[in-house]
């Protein structure tokens, strides 16, 4: 099937071989499995980069898009996302 599409794309060698290792890939099962949790909080050490970082707002995100940690100016920008968070209707 796969060798139809790149016949029909015209792709050449590099781009067949992308085609190919595309799909091999996508079959792969996701790192984290749907039972295991989102994590909740940042590493110390994570916690501390952010601090470091006083020139620019940073903040750490999880897979779901919580927030997680914020620098001083991450927390000014974004304070009433992080105190008031906006959670899915159940």
């Amino acid at each position: 099937m796969l060798d139809a599409v790149a016949n029909a794309l015209q792709l050449d060698e590099a781009e067949r071989d992308h085609l190919f290792d595309l799909a091999r890939t996508a079959g792969r099962p996701t790192r984290r499995s749907p039972k295991q949790s989102m994590p909740k909080t940042v590493r110390p050490v994570v916690q501390r980069l952010l601090d470091a970082m006083t020139g620019a707002p940073a903040l750490v995100r999880n897979a779901r898009l919580d927030i997680l940690a914020v620098n001083a100016l991450g927390y000014a920008l974004y304070s009433e996302v992080v105190v008031n968070p906006v959670r899915p209707a159940a």
